[in-house]
């Protein structure tokens, strides 16, 4: 098994190549021409992503946390944007995807449980 790992100034979370082989994790997931290949291609096609089947470019996690829930976090849609426009600009494939931050899960399922209990729904 080929070990992965993070080089000396290498950013948590980036794709790094697999050492020997001068590849991407990511092209694991496109190239190829067989089933799952082609179904992650069109997954992140129909998103609006351009994916080649020869790979090549890093897919580039964006974690957003941005909600109307919490609205001292919409400022940070406008940070994934540029954030995004950068990882093209430097060849990338940009992939962003929700967060929403513990403190509101945890108080959203607070007041359920407290709605529960007052209303003895937890009997």
């Amino acid at each position: 098994m080929t070990k992965r790992g993070h080089g000396a100034g290498a950013v948590r979370g980036t794709p790094t190549p697999l050492r020997g082989q001068g590849r991407l994790r990511s092209d694991a997931w496109f190239t190829g021409d067989d089933e799952v290949a082609m179904q992650h291609r069109v997954a992140f096609a129909t998103a609006g992503l351009e994916v080649s089947r020869r790979g090549g470019r890093p897919v580039i996690g964006i974690a957003n946390s941005a909600s109307e829930l919490n609205p001292g976090n919409l400022p940070l849609r406008e940070l994934a944007g540029a954030v995004r426009r950068g990882v093209l600009e430097a060849g990338g494939i940009p992939a962003e995807f929700g967060s929403m931050p513990a403190i509101i899960v945890y108080l959203i399922f607070q007041r359920y449980l407290v709605r529960c209990l007052t209303l003895g729904m937890g009997k």
